[in-house]
């Protein structure tokens, strides 16, 4: 067996902290994120002298894991996250959760009191593995400085490894202080598998052959091949109609694409839900098989059969069996998928039947979604102003090559459709537990510094991580907000009225209005050092916009918009 030393792996005594350090310039790491405290003085001191990791500082850990979530989203490799002990690891616990669930490879490191004075109770001790295993993926605590470019690699690892998700690394003080003899090398990660087994694709291609209804539903599973156009192209042999599964948080195929017909998360037009509701086989591709949630009833049990491509084992039927449940690459098995149903001998009736029903429904579609992107005149002029003329500004205003950050929440349905239209141009927070927005924007910016990129937030959802303004201040990150304020928690009073039924009650639900007294959100971040705008009147969106986007380093507007109920 090749040693360490063959291998030009030689082992090297140094101090925990730099061996650290050297790992994550190894394994290719520019920014870390964090939030400072006492435990973590080793690591800090050790960014001194390794001057080409730049630290991005943020005022609560919420905002640091949100600014990863974003960078790794946006950079599709795993983010470094530092927290502080226990209490700062518990304050970040909710962005964890959302990292979790939109599948962010993050490498957080806690830092952990010393483990000679861990029998004593220390200040602000605690078990941070315990934790953190319900949000993380793999949860560790180190021992020694020996331990830590191993445990790293690993941690980087599992963190990208379908299905990818956060992992914690807990470092006490005295590991980061010890010397230890350790050997520093990028981390080999596992290739991802291929397309599925010949005896798998002959299973899928008996049930597509024979469908006289197929609908492909696409979801994040197909997030690391994005655009791949085996997907549409399987799509256009089937002549079946595209939907976006579940709580997608990002587009995986072009949404200008003929065959889209929409997404679930983004309230779909009648004629989408139809032709879901109408399919005869269901082929999910990277996308849960359940009913997605269009609204707060039960839905019948469908006929259709079901076909399901994932590389998450736990996704596979999870919660609706599926006919057949096949463990590969969703993208790959697309291609081979493809090319055996060429072979296939044609069946010109079926074939024909298929391609009028497809006409027919994305007919229905397009002629939906034109008139739902429509703003009437009332609309135009509206005074607050109306959520379909805001998506209608930023549809002007942003650049072709804008990346957008979306927590808008109550008017996110007209935003999506004039926004989330191409692979790696749109986000959104698919966890749910909102904030991610202010800080998630940030670490998109530094993600992808040569797009410009705006978030685009709720009022309420802002105030969770506002702070993170003051980071892209500080930082000099030329990213963009727009502050969306109905003054209220708007989207409470919808899901209210879902459940309970009576606008009344939906409208007078305790602790949902915001605007007594008013927020000023264009004051708050001037007072944290970002250029401030402010939009009342819809005829001037654009121009204010615009005067945003042209700001060299951060920029906020604040968007006045209607938050009348129903």
């Amino acid at each position: 067996m090749a040693t360490d030393a063959a291998l030009g792996r030689t082992p090297r005594a140094m101090a925990g902290r730099d061996a650290l350090m050297e790992q994550l310039v190894a394994d290719g790491h520019r920014h870390l994120f964090g939030n400072p405290g006492t435990t973590e003085l080793g690591f800090l001191d050790a960014l001194h002298h390794h001057r080409a990791l730049d630290y991005v500082v943020a005022l609560n850990e919420p905002v640091a894991v949100g600014m990863a979530d974003g960078y790794a989203r946006a950079t599709g490799r795993p983010a470094f996250v530092q927290l502080h002990v226990a209490a700062g690891l518990g304050n970040a616990l909710g962005m964890l959760y959302n990292a979790a669930q939109a599948r962010t490879p993050l490498v957080v490191y806690a830092g952990q009191a010393s483990t000679r004075v861990r029998a004593q109770d220390p200040i602000l001790g605690g078990d941070l593995v315990e934790m953190a295993r319900p949000v993380c993926k793999w949860a560790v605590e180190a021992t020694h400085a020996d331990d830590l470019p191993r445990l790293l690699r690993r941690a980087s690892k599992v963190a990208a490894e379908s299905p990818p998700g956060p992992v914690l690394v807990s470092i006490p003080m005295n590991a980061l202080e010890d010397e230890g003899t350790v050997v520093v090398a990028p981390t080999t990660h596992t290739r991802r598998p291929g397309a599925a087994a010949p005896d798998d694709l002959a299973a899928l291609a008996a049930v597509l052959l024979a469908a006289e209804r197929p609908v492909i539903l696409v979801g994040d599973g197909l997030l690391p091949a994005a655009g791949d156009p085996a997907v549409t192209a399987l799509a256009e042999h089937l002549a079946a109609p595209i939907l976006g599964a579940g709580w997608a948080s990002e587009p995986v195929v072009d949404a200008g694409h003929p065959l889209w017909i929409g997404a679930f998360n983004n309230d779909p037009v009648p004629a989408a839900r139809e032709a879901y509701s109408g399919a005869d086989v269901l082929l999910h591709l990277g996308a849960p098989a359940d009913p997605p949630a269009f609204d707060a009833r039960p839905h019948e049990q469908r006929p259709a059969r079901v076909l399901q491509v994932d590389l998450d084992l736990a996704e596979l039927s999870k919660n609706a069996p599926a006919d057949v449940a096949v463990a590969a690459d969703p993208a790959r098995t697309a291609g081979a998928l493809l090319a055996l149903l060429r072979e296939a001998p044609a069946r010109p009736a079926l074939a024909a039947s298929r391609e009028e029903r497809r006409d027919a429904v994305v007919a229905e579609v397009a002629a939906e979604e034109a008139r739902r992107l429509v703003v009437s005149d009332d609309a135009r002029h509206q005074v607050p102003i109306a959520g379909p003329r805001l998506a209608e500004a930023l549809a002007v205003a942003l650049p072709d090559d804008a990346v957008v950050f979306d927590e808008s929440l109550s008017i996110r349905p007209w935003v999506a459709r004039r926004l989330a239209r191409r692979p790696g141009s749109y986000f959104r927070a698919r966890g749910s537990g909102i904030g991610v927005g202010m800080p998630g924007a940030v670490g998109v910016q530094l993600g992808l510094p040569d797009r410009p990129v705006v978030g685009l937030v709720a009022d309420g959802s802002s105030l969770y991580s506002f702070p993170a303004v003051w980071t892209a201040a500080h930082h000099r990150v030329p990213v963009t907000w727009v502050i969306v304020n109905n003054r209220s928690y708007r989207t409470l009073k919808v899901n209210a009225l879902a459940h309970l039924g009576s606008v009344e009650v939906a409208a007078s639900i305790p602790g949902t209005e915001l605007g007594d007294p008013p927020i000023a959100f264009d004051g708050l971040a001037a007072a944290l050092g970002v250029a401030s705008f402010r939009a009342d009147e819809p005829d001037a969106l654009e121009d204010v916009l615009e005067q945003a986007l042209q700001v060299p380093g951060p920029s906020l507007v604040e968007v006045v918009i209607d938050g009348s109920f129903p």
